[in-house]
């Protein structure tokens, strides 16, 4: 029941929150993979 409890009140918390976290990220197209530099170990 607390586990619920808190679940609930952190998306309400998360609801107000002006700037939401989010992920940034690049689609890469195969053609795109070719201009890649290739690091070797």
């Amino acid at each position: 029941m607390n586990f619920l409890a808190n679940l609930y009140a952190g998306l309400i918390a998360y609801t107000y929150l002006p700037k939401k976290p989010s992920v940034n990220y690049d689609t890469i197209f195969p053609d795109e993979l070719q201009m890649l530099p290739i690091i070797a170990l």
